[in-house]
């Protein structure tokens, strides 16, 4: 215990317990909990140290106590990066853990699923048997809480949690500080002159100087706000201006902030005190072991402006005596909603002494503020000219709350300053870390500027000035000083050369808010279209009654303008503006991915402001008829009525998700039902997401190209399939193979277009044969490979920039064509299905050229449909929708190939008792995947060596092809569904191929014994090869070596939740089956009434624990009714066989396995052939009702077909697609009979009780 000075600790420090906080994510929100923990941790006196589980080991001997957080993924198992921890926990084998290490575990669930956060409660158990101690209860938060998700949850863990684990900052305890400030004398009369001299910087720091002020003018209209300034100071030694581009402003607190803090604090300011940093306390050499006035360190050391950070306020929280203050502070800190009232108090400028004194009862001191308050940190601008030392600056009010006015740190500290004042200034080529900040001219000096899209260390100015390049400049707000300074540059490069012709080569779009008021260097600009080489597109923004921007002045002539060289820069705000203005730039046809991936497009960008980012949403959104669009159009109107304009989101997706780093929404697993944005719920890295989409955008070009050919390529064909193939759900994961797949396109690209364009024949017009300029057709691809340093990237990076460029989100800019991009994601997506059905028969040598030439036509017109040149929206839905159905008709095509593919080479199926249990006594292969030609090429392998080959998932079927039983190793069938591979595969005693999708996240239990072959990949698991070409020794080796079954009685894998297994499962009613030898006996108990109503239930079967409703609907079916089944869905009601019994007497099974998911045709096949025994007119008078599961793309071609044929009304769930617009949605349900699903037993009870289809 030390003497004190009032108002000062007198507490020795703590020390600070060190907290593990560890996380297992598969999507990244896991992760952003963990992290949201780490700064609150430090409030409470904890180090933390955040990591995933997987890095567990490394911290634990260090660690005092340890918070995790962790998903669920896929059967209930551990996330990936959580995976390997936890099973060594199991094993016994983390050695680091201390025993008794008190742990508190977070787990984030969906209640809907059957293993409801499975990962929490194993790795609660897990820690508990090494040796943890639980300091609380496991908390299970449940997605589907309706109040606040996640959020609700969290918080409560979290407050229990200091609790549990003892926190130092406790209720009514004393504050834990990392400095002591011991008092060095009392205040003298030098002191108390010192202390006016707050508002100037006393402290050296390192990398500044004192720079001198020359001019600090106003450059805006008297009398308005935000005044606009501009400030030109001295060099600071000697410097090339021209090389500077960014310059770091170290700021000071206003007198009026100290004074406020002072006395919240009850401090003298002229008091000098020591500055002894404790343990934790982070190096600050400008103040440790210095003598310094408590004006100084209030001034200059400590930020009194900024809004308090949460973690801050739960600080004040936990050392709180007064109840309702800790209360109040609590909730201010914990509300993670947005109409909060942290949120609300921030809107309003709330500032940290603001909250000092907003709770005057919590017992604080300098210390403690040292320790746990904001430092103040430089601000980077950038420079305003390229001749002289300027910066441009608003020093807006930022709020005004009666007599009180708060303004921004920096910018209002550089307002008062006069010629001959002196400011801490850096002065920099390129921003700190190479990462250009730019300054936050426009944001009121609250944060440094982001920036994006120029690589470290190339500086703006001097990358433009390019003679004869054309170059586009967007500015909006003071975004116009760093542009005056690029038009600086590139004027004074110009002068180099001589013109006996001015060109215009610049066009400078400038955004501000009133003509004449804000629209900065006019003058400057005027002069410069005067000399005839720069064309200014000036718009105000809040001159008339409608928010408009300069985007509103671009249009296609930009595109012209710009050409194949142009370049774009943009200055301005950040968050998702950029993006706005990249959107805006393709809609009106620039070749944004080709300027970007040559180096041609930069961006500066500073703080985001989200007034502006939700004012540019809604002016993205202009001229929808659709919700959104009448929204924008109240704005306007109650903006004409001199009310406040409103905000809205975007009315484009693209506009409403912003920057992501992947998105895909191809599949009914994407994340929350939206999409993947950070890493796909199947594994897929944002790289492969980026190399697929490049994919498939260069097979549509190859696809225009071939139809343009008009004339047949078969090579070009089969690369057509299998590249479409590949990007299926679950199929291929490696990314060398994508770079491969691009590399082929690209070339067989080239081929086709030179056999179009080298024609001989002079009269031929090809014309007709490119595509629009606005379709990038990434020419430069072919140089990746030729040119190793290209871009100084390998090939593989160059090109997932390249895919960043056409990726899906970029489709669904314009507001205009939001539902026609549904429909064409549906159909490249139904193309994918087809593309892999037709792929299957093409390894059996089956094609069917109608199918080709449709693939072609289909992607020729995807190639051609450039959102950025949208039609009328009608139309181009009309266009869409007809190209969807003719997709479908496709599809039945490639369906009826496939079965007579497999019908005539593996024989009829017919029906067949599948074993569940193992033969013993011999080793084993698993095959899973839907490949029937290469099972039976395994087969031929295995005979003679007396190998067991055993079926997975929808390999199922098999077992009905005679064709395929004829091999005496064609042992039985293992496990159910695909997506259970992580909880079957470790179970199997062999090794494991897998052929088609769907490949889930191999674990490590089995992925050295793991194998694909086809399109099938994953990094680092051994691939047998493609098509024709596998070669099955490295399998039968390991099959060999692995122990395989010999005295195992049954499997031991688990089953679902709720089922029992049963011993076999009987296949084989295909369409041949049951039309030739069944349809007299299912039409007499038609007649007898044993049968009243004929069901399909199939399709893609998932994971979540909502697809029980087929289950479910099964079960609640009247014992008249006859289920076909196919697809892996065909799991969620097979097992239901025995209880559902036969119909009547006749010994045929109530449920009915038609096949695999391309079987569909045979169950559209029996239909129609007891429509015509029934003697309907049509399918509508038919007792059927079909339920379908939707899971990957083949469900989607199996849609379209069934839309094609006219069946209705269809039953699709567990979700609807998430690119199915409202608008499409409602031309489903009312044109074709599309309803989602509902309650399972209301369902039953209203297709049992319907006539006809239902």
């Amino acid at each position: 215990m030390r003497l004190g000075l009032r108002g000062l600790s007198t507490t020795t420090t703590p020390a600070r317990k060190r907290l593990a906080i560890l996380y297992g994510s598969q999507t990244g929100t896991a992760e952003s909990y963990a992290r949201m923990l780490g700064p609150q941790a430090v409030s409470h006196n904890f180090e933390p140290v955040i990591a995933p589980l997987n890095a567990a080991e490394d911290l634990l001997h260090q660690a005092d106590a340890m918070a995790c957080v962790v998903s669920t993924a896929g059967n209930g198992e551990l996330p990936r990066n959580a995976e390997r921890f936890y099973e060594r926990l199991v094993r016994g084998d983390v050695v680091a853990l201390r025993r008794g290490t008190p742990f508190a575990i977070l787990g984030l669930g969906d209640s809907s699923h059957e293993r409801f956060n499975a990962a929490a409660k194993a790795l609660d158990k897990a820690l508990t048997n090494a040796g943890g101690t639980s300091v609380q209860q496991v908390a299970l938060s449940d997605d589907n809480n309706l109040i606040g998700g996640h959020d609700v949850t969290y918080r409560e863990w979290k407050r229990g949690l200091w609790q549990s684990l003892g926190g130092s900052l406790t209720k009514g305890g004393a504050p834990t500080v990392v400095y002591e400030c011991p008092r060095v004398r009392r205040s003298s009369k030098a002191d108390q002159e010192e202390a006016p001299r707050v508002g100037t910087r006393l402290l050296d720091v390192e990398g500044f100087g004192r720079a001198a002020v020359e001019a600090n003018e106003v450059v805006s209209a008297t009398g308005y706000e935000p005044v606009s300034r501009k400030l030109r100071f001295s060099s600071l030694g000697k410097v090339d201006v021209a090389d500077v581009e960014y310059v770091d402003v170290l700021p000071h607190n206003s007198r009026q902030l100290v004074e406020r803090a002072a006395k919240r604090l009850d401090l003298d300011l002229g008091t000098v005190v020591d500055v002894v940093p404790l343990d934790g306390a982070p190096p600050t050499p400008e103040i440790d072991g210095q003598h310094l006035a408590i004006a100084t360190l209030l001034a200059e050391v400590i930020d009194l402006s900024g809004i308090p950070a949460r973690s801050f306020l739960e600080g004040l929280a936990a050392i709180a005596t007064d109840a309702d203050e800790s209360a109040e502070l609590d909730d201010l800190a914990n509300d993670l909603s947005s109409t909060g009232d942290y949120d609300k108090l921030s809107a309003r400028g709330f500032s940290l002494v603001d909250a000092l004194e907003r709770f005057p009862k919590v017992p604080l001191s300098l210390e403690y503020l040292l320790s746990y308050a904001p430092r103040i940190t430089p601000r980077t601008y950038s420079l305003a000219s390229d001749s002289n030392l300027e910066l441009c600056y608003n020093d807006p009010v930022c709020f005004r709350d009666g007599d009180c006015i708060y303004r921004g740190l920096t910018t209002h500290m550089m307002a008062q300053l006069k010629p001959g004042d002196t400011f801490s200034v850096a002065l920099r080529q390129e921003a700190p870390g190479g990462n250009p900040g730019g300054g936050n001219p426009g944001g009121g000096g609250q944060g440094q500027q982001e920036r994006r899209g120029t690589p470290p260390h190339q500086k703006i100015k001097a990358t433009v000035a390019e003679e004869g390049k054309p170059l586009c400049v967007v500015a909006l707000g003071t975004g116009i000083s760093s542009a005056r300074a690029l038009l600086q540059a590139r004027r004074k490069q110009k002068h180099k050369f001589v013109h006996n012709v001015p060109m215009v080569d610049t066009v400078l779009y400038y955004g501000f808010r009133h003509s004449g008021k804000d629209d900065l260097f006019s003058d400057e600009f005027r002069g410069y279209v005067d000399e005839g080489w720069l064309e200014v597109k000036k718009t105000a923004s809040d001159d008339q009654a409608a928010f408009v921007t300069p985007l509103d002045a671009m249009d296609s002539s930009l595109a012209d303008f710009l050409g194949a060289n142009g370049q774009v820069r943009y200055f301005g705000v950040g968050g998702d503006v950029p993006y706005y203005v990249e959107l805006k730039l393709r809609q009106v046809g620039v070749d944004v991915a080709s300027i970007k991936t040559n180096g041609r497009y930069r961006e500066e960008a500073f703080s985001k402001d989200l007034d502006i980012d939700n004012l540019m949403a809604r002016t993205m959104g202009r001229g929808l008829s659709s919700s959104s669009g009448e929204a924008a159009a109240d704005d306007d109107a109650a903006a004409e009525k001199g009310e406040t304009k409103k905000t809205t989101a975007a009315a484009t997706l693209a506009g409403r998700v912003g920057r992501t780093e992947m998105w895909c929404f191809q599949c009914e697993q994407t994340f929350k039902g939206q999409g993947c944005r950070t890493v796909g719920v199947c594994g897929k890295t944002p790289r492969v997401a980026a190399l697929q989409d490049l994919l498939v955008h260069k097979v549509k070009i190859l696809g225009f190209y071939l139809h343009e050919l008009e004339q047949d390529d078969p090579a070009a064909n089969r690369l057509m399939l299998n590249a479409l193939f590949a990007t299926l759900t679950n199929v291929n994961f490696d990314e060398s193979r994508f770079v491969d797949l691009v590399a082929q396109v690209h070339e067989a690209t080239d081929r086709v277009k030179s056999q179009i364009f080298s024609s001989s024949d002079e009269k031929k017009d090809t014309s007709k044969k490119t595509l629009p300029p606005s379709v990038p057709e990434m020419s430069m691809i072919g140089e990746l490979f030729s040119s190793s340093d290209l871009l100084s990237q390998s090939p593989a990076d160059a090109l997932v920039n390249l895919g960043r460029e056409v990726n899906v989100l970029e489709r669904f800019g314009h507001p205009r064509t939001q539902s026609s991009e549904g429909l064409r994601e549906m159909l490249m997506y139904g193309l994918k299905g087809i593309a892999a059905y037709a792929a299957h028969s093409m390894v059996n040598h089956r094609e069917d050229p109608e199918i080709y030439a449709f693939l072609r036509k289909a992607l020729a017109y995807l190639a051609k449909e450039s959102p950025q040149q949208p039609k009328d929206d009608d139309d181009d839905v009309a266009a869409a929708l007809e190209m969807c159905l003719e997709a479908g008709k496709a599809n039945v095509a490639a369906m009826a190939l496939l079965y007579d593919s497999h019908a005539t080479t593996l024989g009829v199926p017919s029906p067949h008792d599948v074993s569940l249990r193992p033969r013993p006594g011999r080793k084993a292969i698993l095959v899973s995947g839907h490949d029937l030609i290469l099972l039976r090429d395994l087969l031929e392998k295995t005979e003679p060596l007396e190998i067991d080959v055993y079926t997975h998932g929808e390999m199922l079927p098999a077992h009905s092809y005679p064709g395929l039983r004829k091999f005496g190793t064609l042992a039985g069938h293992f496990g159910g569904a695909w997506f259970r591979q992580s909880v079957e595969f470790p179970k199997f005693k062999g090794p494991v191929l897998v052929t088609t999708n769907c490949l889930t996240e191999p674990h490590d239990t089995y992925g050295d014994r793991l194998f694909t072959a086809g399109q099938v990949g994953w990094p680092g698991i051994r691939h047998l090869g493609d098509e024709n070409t596998i070669d099955f020794e490295p399998l039968l080796r390991a099959a060999m070596d692995a122990p395989g079954f010999f005295e195992d009685a049954d499997f031991d894998y688990a089953d679902p939740l709720g089922q029992t297994r049963p011993k076999t499962l009987r296949v084989g009613y295909g369409h041949e089956t049951i039309v030739k030898e069944l349809a007299g006996t299912l039409i007499n108990q038609v007649k007898k009434g044993t049968i009243t109503r004929f069901y399909v239930v199939g399709g893609c079967d998932g994971f979540e624990g909502h697809r029980s409703y087929y289950t479910d609907l099964v079960k609640n079916l009247p014992p008249t009714s006859v289920v076909l089944t196919l697809g892996c869905g065909k799991y969620r009601v097979n097992h239901l066989a025995e209880n559902l019994g036969t119909i009547g007497d006749t010994g045929v099974p109530r449920i009915l396995d038609v096949g695999q998911c391309n079987d569909a045709y045979s169950a559209i096949q029996v239909a129609s052939a007891l429509a015509a025994a029934l003697d309907c007119d049509d399918l509508s008078q038919l007792p059927l009702s079909i339920v379908l599961s939707w899971f990957e793309q083949k469900a989607i071609a199996v849609l379209l077909s069934c839309l094609h044929l006219g069946l209705k009304p269809i039953h699709i769930g567990p979700a609807l697609p998430a690119f199915v617009t409202p608008d499409v949605l409602k031309v489903l349900t009312t044109d074709f009979g599309v309803v989602p699903i509902g309650d399972p037993l209301e369902d039953a009870y209203l297709m049992a009780n319907a006539t006809g289809a239902s």
